[in-house]
């Protein structure tokens, strides 16, 4: 798990907002691709000054992702 958000508020998730993606942007690759880096979790309201929300760490479940997806050498669509 990881926290983040701004520390004077206004960028946040929200209720609602729980199992959404916290995406990254990597300049150092062509085109700047977006990469999926956190899940959301919970947090303290809703961008709150000082307040983070809180997220999962993708890194941490993807052997986990790709042999739910790889469906046993099967590709889904």
């Amino acid at each position: 798990m990881f926290c983040a958000g701004h520390r004077r508020g206004r960028i946040d998730t929200c209720a609602g907002d729980s199992g959404g993606p916290l995406l990254c942007r990597d300049s150092t690759k062509p085109n700047h691709p977006w990469t999926i880096f956190g899940i959301t979790s919970f947090g303290d309201g809703c961008a709150k000054r000082n307040k983070f929300g809180i997220y999962a760490k993708v890194p941490n479940y993807v052997d986990w992702i790709w042999s739910v997806i790889n469906c046993n050498g099967n590709s889904i669509t």
